[in-house]
């Protein structure tokens, strides 16, 4: 048995005890759907899975996912703040300040040329009010009982839309994290507005633009 099949038998086994996993919480949550299908998972499929994460089927993994749908610069400030996941609320480095909520995406868009200001009380002011939000728009919340409980105390980013639910990015008491938006009750009954940063409109107006060969 050479070492090729090895490698594929042992990344085989490890899907098997993921799906299982996942068919248990289809099971508990019928509303969730599983990605892959226990009986149509073969060596063929699981090499095809192989091959997209290791880059070979590139364009077909971006449609799946929907980045060409996403102006490039959004798509950057997201891959920006991705680095800071599981980064402690109020990080500091020399480099990047402190990272509470409004810190995080002061430093990711002035980053991609978006001047924004540091807290979220004037990002509130600064955008302009949506109600059909899009990825790279943020999201306003009130803050806790102590901290502003009737204006604007805490702030995220959107950072993928699918269907109703929209996923956020941002810095809490957890850390900077990417979580549902739609799943947390707690920032439901918080929420405030969605708002759009000035110019953000024309990144979108460009993506909508029929490209010139």
């Amino acid at each position: 048995m050479n070492t090729k099949s090895n490698f594929y038998k042992y990344i085989f086994s490890f899907l098997l005890i993921f799906l299982n996993f996942s068919t248990f919480a289809q099971e508990t949550n019928p509303k969730q759907s599983s990605t892959f299908q226990l009986a149509e998972l073969n060596e063929s499929t699981l090499k095809t899975y192989i091959d997209i994460i290791s880059g070979k089927a590139k364009k077909e993994a971006k449609k799946e996912i929907g980045t060409s749908q996403i102006p490039p610069v959004i798509t950057a400030i997201i891959k920006e703040g991705r680095q800071y996941l599981g980064k402690p609320y109020r990080y500091r480095s020399r480099k990047t300040g402190m990272l509470d909520c409004s810190g995080l995406l002061f430093l990711i868009y002035r980053r991609h040329g978006f001047q924004i200001p540091r807290t979220s009380r004037a990002m509130h002011k600064l955008c302009k009010r949506v109600t059909k939000p899009r990825v790279g728009d943020l999201i306003f919340f009130r803050g806790t009982r102590t901290y502003h409980p009737r204006s604007v105390g805490h702030v995220a980013m959107i950072v993928a839309i699918k269907g109703k639910t929209i996923y956020m990015m941002h810095s809490c008491s957890r850390g900077v994290v990417w979580e549902n938006f739609t799943d947390r009750r707690a920032y439901e009954k918080r929420f405030i507005s969605f708002g759009r940063i000035p110019n953000m409109e024309k990144e979108w107006d460009k993506l909508a633009q029929p490209s010139q060969k």
